[in-house]
């Protein structure tokens, strides 16, 4: 008896130990960089916190290839927190030098990581993009919405964009693979019947990339949810987000489309790593203490001494 529904999922995009990894997009977007985090892939995690919209993401590459810090002219302050249009509130602080100093420290870091990556995955969230005047607004930080014009965009406005800005990445990694992936997380500020008609745009957007674009493929994390999880067991207590077991599930599925048999073994091995790493013993006896750090430093030299 099935009790059931399957998404079959052909091979695609191969990821092992050598990728450099960006991971871009909507809060999905770190719950898989933080399962790859948790094995010791090299990852660079939403270095502008997470992003829901395609044209926020997009206008983020673009920065990252393009600009070399920012200034306090970039910031705005509301009801004494400065923030960036640009990032999510996770950088907005009381003090202006704090929130330049962890965007800029960001940047840094995803502009190198940026110049050696390989292997890109972007999730999209949203299809409702707000502007103000003609910039797009990763993150409003909640200000009166009058401040904004909100739009549903069109599949053709994201594949259009996101043609331009994968072009202009691979002039710079002409080895670039993307994944893209559309969050099953449901919006329901737009309303159930608006969530699944800006979820329908992007999944639309996504298969044309995949089709188009070489080097391009759509991981249906949004069906698995859906089909594969629909049970709300499987979801958080908000009944939006998945739940921890959910997401493990989705990235097991991911792991087994774009793995290896050898890849998935050693990712077993790096999680048991990082789990002793981790990991606080019950009581501060020397000699068990002694027999954790023994245990890491000997699973470090099997997975990374050659």
């Amino acid at each position: 008896m099935k009790l059931m529904t399957t998404v079959d999922i052909p091979k695609g995009i191969s990821i092992d130990y050598d990728d450099k990894i960006m991971l871009l997009g909507s809060c999905f977007t770190d719950n898989v960089g933080e399962q790859l985090r948790r094995r010791l892939f090299d990852v660079c995690i939403n270095p502008f916190g997470t992003l829901y919209n395609p044209m926020s993401i997009a206008r983020a590459i673009d920065i990252l290839l393009n600009k070399d810090r920012y200034s306090a002219d970039d910031l705005f302050e509301s009801r004494g927190t400065w923030h960036s249009f640009d990032h999510h509130s996770r950088f907005s602080s009381a003090d202006i030098n704090r929130t330049l100093n962890g965007i800029n420290e960001s940047l840094i870091t995803a502009k190198e990581a940026l110049q050696r990556t390989n292997v890109m995955i972007v999730t999209f969230g949203t299809a409702y993009v707000y502007y103000t005047g003609d910039r797009v607004v990763a993150n409003c930080h909640k200000l009166p919405q009058s401040n904004f014009r909100r739009i549903l965009l069109r599949p053709d406005e994201i594949c259009q964009r996101w043609q331009q800005t994968i072009a202009t990445l691979r002039r710079h990694l002409p080895d670039l693979r993307i994944i893209f992936t559309v969050s099953p997380i449901r919006h329901l500020s737009d309303g159930l019947a608006g969530n699944s008609l800006s979820k329908s745009i992007l999944r639309l957007a996504a298969d044309n990339l995949s089709t188009a674009v070489d080097g391009c493929e759509y991981f249906p994390a949004y069906e698995i949810l859906l089909d594969e999880l629909r049970d709300y067991r499987f979801y958080a207590s908000d009944m939006l987000h998945p739940s921890d077991t959910a997401v493990e599930y989705v990235y097991e599925r991911f792991a087994d489309t774009h793995m290896s048999e050898h890849t998935l073994h050693r990712s077993t091995e790096c999680l048991k790593l990082w789990r002793m790493r981790n990991h606080r013993p019950m009581t501060d006896n020397a000699d068990d203490i002694a027999r954790l750090n023994t245990a890491i430093v000997e699973l470090e030299k099997k997975l990374f001494q050659k």
